[in-house]
């Protein structure tokens, strides 16, 4: 067991290097001077579309780590600057706070959204159907604030492993993007491109650029090991698992847990419910939230697909049933967009849980096609 658990933490340990972009929110590499910058905001909250009263400034920058992201605001001590910390994936923010919408694929089929308050506190989600925004989904990512007393800035790492996306041919990678910045003191928004959310062409207003493009290969295996020790019962039980994640190019990936342990996962709140619908809650696992949007689908009211049900109540005596093992893969292929998942729970009440989904995207329409079974 001991020799397993060190040739697995082995295989995980990643190679030593070194990232061009420290992410300090300081802005003082060489490399940001090399970015694309983007200054013409407009304010779209309210609708005016005129010029903002305050400068800000967006850089985006493709690096072999991933695609950097930059934001310079300008607010000197006679503008109110808000600074209230939130939890993650907070629906308001209550201050001050700047967003990158990025559509990868630059198909304005999904979106991603990340968003970071001067706080510090931050958010991403999925956008689909041109303006739906869920948070349920999360990313790894990493983000960092520095303010100054004339203006603060934010820098964003978003690294290619992120999310499943088409790799493409040529040297660069066409996506669409939209930068926002929220004012809280003076409930204003300002934004580049003039997008604005409540319009049905949300992600179809996104700016479009080229980036040069780079090809991830990625692979990390995180194991754990619990020990508990019962002080009253006099026993000690002890529980291992791993992760495991492997991304050998941006068409393909795929994620896989055995016996995981959800115990940082936030608690669901109490709710307390007599009718005979069941309760739905929102998803906070971090396997079942990481790339999920494929299984997502929208024509529907309600969800095809609903995860919460893997893991929970059994169906013979309500009991938790504990998840033996999960896989996800995720990919494209040509011009289709695919996705494949399986569970099993352990003991012999457990359920299998499987689930499949295509999609072919085009400009103005997409088929596809859902499947699921328990």
């Amino acid at each position: 067991m001991v020799i397993l658990l060190f040739f697995t933490i082995c295989l995980s340990s990643p190679c030593v290097g070194f990232a061009a972009i420290n992410v300090d929110g300081l802005l003082d590499e060489s490399e940001w001077g090399e970015a694309q910058s983007f200054r013409d905001f407009v304010v779209i909250d309210p609708l005016t579309l005129a010029t903002p009263r305050i400068p800000t400034e967006a850089r985006l920058i493709s690096l072999p780590e991933g695609l950097a992201v930059a934001f310079i605001c300008e607010q000197p001590p006679e503008e109110t600057r808000t600074s209230t910390i939130t939890s993650r994936d907070a629906g308001s923010f209550d201050s001050d706070y700047v967003s990158l919408m990025i559509d990868f694929d630059g198909t304005a089929e999904i979106a991603y959204e990340f968003s970071v308050s001067v706080a510090g506190s931050y958010r991403d989600g999925t956008i689909t159907n041109e303006n739906s925004t869920s948070y349920n989904w999360d990313g790894l990512w990493q983000h960092a604030v520095y303010e100054e007393p004339q203006r603060w800035t934010v820098e964003l790492l978003l690294p290619w492993s992120i999310v499943a996306m088409r790799e493409g041919d040529r040297d660069t990678r066409q996506i669409a993007i939209c930068f926002q910045r929220v004012l809280n003191s003076r409930n204003e928004r300002f934004a580049y491109p003039e997008a604005n959310t409540t319009r049905n062409t949300f992600i179809s207003d996104f700016a479009k650029i080229e980036v040069p493009r780079y090809s991830v290969h990625e692979f990390d295996v995180w194991p754990y090991l619990t020990v508990l020790s019962d002080l009253v019962n006099d026993s000690i039980t002890g529980k291992a698992g791993l992760d495991l994640f492997w991304k050998p190019s941006g068409r393909f990936q795929l994620s896989a847990t055995m016996n995981p342990d959800f115990g940082q996962v936030e608690s669901d709140d109490l709710v307390i419910d007599f009718s005979a619908t069941e309760t739905k809650f929102n998803e906070k696992r971090p396997f079942f939230t990481e790339n999920q949007a494929i299984f997502s689908s929208y024509l529907v009211r309600g969800q095809v697909f609903y995860t919460r049900r893997i893991g929970g109540p059994n169906d013979k005596d309500h009991g938790k049933s504990d998840i033996e093992a999960a896989l996800k893969i995720i990919g494209s292929t040509g011009s289709i967009n695919y996705g494949v998942f399986a569970a099993q729970e352990a003991d012999e009440d457990g359920r299998n849980f499987y689930a499949g989904r295509v999609v072919f995207p085009s400009d103005n329409w997409s088929l596809g096609a859902s499947s699921t079974y328990t």
